[in-house]
C-alpha cells in the first residue's frame, strides 16, 4: 500500500510539483529531505514543512533543532495553538522557556487581532443581522 502511495505521489509530483506533495512524500518516506526541499521551493514560505521537520527532530531528541523549525513555522503562520504548544514544550526541555515567553504574547496579541473581526461579524449578525 505505500509503495502504491510513493508511486501515486511522485507521479503527481512529476506533472505538478508542489511543497505539499514534497511534505506528504517526506511523511510517507520518512526522509526529511523532502522538508528541505519543500521549504526550497516554496522560497521559504511552506510553514508545513518546518512544523514536520520539528517533530522528526524532537522525535529524535534533536530539541535545538526542532525549536528552531517550529519558529519557522510559526513565523509564517502563528495561529496554530498546538504549534505554540509543541514549542512551549520543547522550550521548557530546553530550558529555554523565558526566551519562548514573548514569543507566546506575540501569539496571543496576533490571535486578539485574528479574532476581532469574526467578533464583530458574529455580533452583528446576532444584532439584526445586518
Amino acid at each position: 500500500m505505500l509503495v502504491q502511495a510513493e508511486k501515486l505521489l511522485r507521479e503527481q509530483m512529476a506533472v505538478d510539483p508542489s511543497p505539499d506533495l514534497l511534505c506528504i512524500l517526506g511523511g510517507l518516506t520518512k526522509n526529511e529531505e523532502h522538508y528541505h526541499e519543500a521549504w526550497k521551493m516554496s522560497n521559504g514560505s511552506c510553514a508545513r514543512a518546518m512544523r514536520d521537520l520539528a517533530r522528526v527532530e524532537m522525535a529524535r531528541g534533536e530539541i535545538e533543532g526542532a525549536i528552531t523549525h517550529m519558529r519557522a513555522a510559526l513565523d509564517r503562520n502563528p495561529l496554530r495553538p498546538n504549534d505554540w504548544f509543541f514549542l512551549g514544550m520543547a522550550s521548557k526541555k530546553a530550558d529555554r522557556c523565558v526566551a519562548t515567553r514573548a514569543r507566546v504574547r506575540a501569539c496571543v496579541r496576533a490571535c486578539v487581532r485574528a479574532c476581532a473581526p469574526a467578533c464583530i461579524i458574529h455580533h452583528s449578525v446576532g444584532a439584526g443581522g445586518r
